[in-house]
């Protein structure tokens, strides 16, 4: 798989994501999106490798959604990796995995993106004329 200059950002998170640590992984990873101004396709992707976390609640998920949220707002790409299978069982009750790009690896979710800007790139452009 050939990369381009366009490097996703890896984010890996590990241990327990709950009330006692998702305010520290919000206020962090919201400051480092706030800063972005990309060009609508041209931001590359954040992965947020959850293959660490073995453990998340209702506060840990809302943190996810509105890590989510706050991304779209800047047209960045947030691609969850791996996440085991407590983590993704609660994806699937709260249906959050019908929202959010979960990937079962960090190959599998470059090879969507590349394929998925490379769709973007190649789309024709329509013309309009006035009458």
């Amino acid at each position: 798989m050939a990369f381009n200059a366009y490097q996703p950002s890896i984010v890996r998170l590990c241990g327990r994501l709950d009330a006692a640590s998702s305010q520290d992984l919000r206020d962090r990873l919201e400051a480092a999106i706030a800063p972005t101004h990309p060009t609508i396709g041209q931001q590359p992707p954040w992965a947020i490798d959850l293959s660490g976390v073995d453990f998340i609640d209702g506060v840990g998920l809302a943190t996810l959604v509105a890590l989510y949220r706050r991304a779209q707002e800047h047209h960045l790409s947030l691609m969850f990796i791996n996440p085991q299978p407590p983590v993704r069982l609660v994806f699937e009750i709260a249906q959050i995995d019908r929202v959010f790009d979960i990937y079962p690896s960090y190959e599998a979710a470059i090879a969507a993106w590349e394929s998925a800007r490379a769709a973007v790139i190649q789309r024709p452009r329509t013309t309009t004329t006035a009458a």
